[in-house]
């Protein structure tokens, strides 16, 4: 069941993108989203990539040996300063791995820059036939769905669409619903994960909750099965839960954990989706 589904590299946090590789093979997952760099300029990032070749091989090797493929990668936030040549290194980068996404996050308060920055990743992307997903982040500065789905109309390129993160989308106030705004062959990737309780009120904790202390799918209270239908069959599903119970974990452990939960939770999805005969 989890062949069509990628393993994210922030489920299995501090490995690097070629043990998340292995990691994934070893427990049943088809794919990987994997960092390739740090999420700002000057930021410490142990496992940066794109200007590593040995590692870009090593990565390759690891999909070759094993049959995982690549989802998606992510490299460096948009920011103010960011430029052409870091768009193509990470472009670069992602197509020699055969990924299907570049995922893009803003940290520019500029909305109009932040478009065009996205239309030229685009046409970068384009010429190795793969796409831009834009996410959304409460503590960045596309927060929401509704500025999301602007700014990436604004990059006039259907190559620009969505990865909806299913505890960015509740953190942000808004429903599996809302995701009718959205065109729906635009939807390129439905992160999952579960919660529980209210939104985090303060931005650190937000942060914190985001990216040290998700639930796997099904063990908490956002609707899961309502997000995954408001998705075309199109889409990729990737799992992203990082949770402190299991830092201690070998990643290989880390892994098996997210995906026996995903495995059944999908396969709720799936029984709950038959028809009554």
């Amino acid at each position: 069941m989890l062949k069509k589904v990628s393993l994210a590299q922030l489920t299995v946090s501090g490995a690097s993108p070629p043990d998340v590789v292995t990691a994934a093979a070893k427990t049943g997952f088809g794919s990987v989203g994997l960092r390739l760099e740090a999420r700002l300029p000057h930021e410490d990032f142990p496992h940066q990539a794109t200007r590593n070749l040995s590692m870009l091989q090593e990565i390759k090797r690891r999909l070759s040996d094993t049959g995982v493929t690549v989802s998606n990668v992510t490299g460096q936030y948009l920011v103010p300063e960011t430029g052409e040549d870091d768009l193509a290194r990470l472009t670069d980068a992602a197509a020699d791995l055969g990924a299907r996404f570049v995922v893009m996050v803003s940290y520019d308060p500029d909305e109009t820059r932040t478009a065009d920055n996205l239309a030229k990743l685009a046409t970068i992307a384009a010429a190795s036939r793969m796409k831009v997903a834009l996410e959304f982040i409460t503590y960045n500065f596309v927060k929401d769905l509704p500025q999301a789905w602007r700014i990436a109309q604004r990059s006039g390129t259907k190559n620009v669409g969505l990865m909806i993160d299913a505890i960015h989308l509740s953190r942000s106030h808004a429903s599996p619903a809302d995701l009718k705004m959205v065109d729906s062959d635009r939807l390129f990737i439905a992160q999952l994960c579960d919660a529980k309780g209210p939104p985090p009120e303060s931005q650190d904790d937000r942060i914190a909750e985001s990216r040290t202390a998700r639930l796997y799918p099904g063990r908490g209270d956002l609707p899961l099965f309502d997000f995954l239908d408001a998705f075309p069959a199109s889409a990729e599903i990737e799992i992203e839960a990082p949770h402190p119970d299991f830092l201690k974990l070998s990643n290989d452990a880390r892994a098996e954990s997210a995906a026996r939960a995903s495995s059944e939770f999908l396969a709720a999805y799936a029984a709950r989706k038959k028809p009554v005969t």
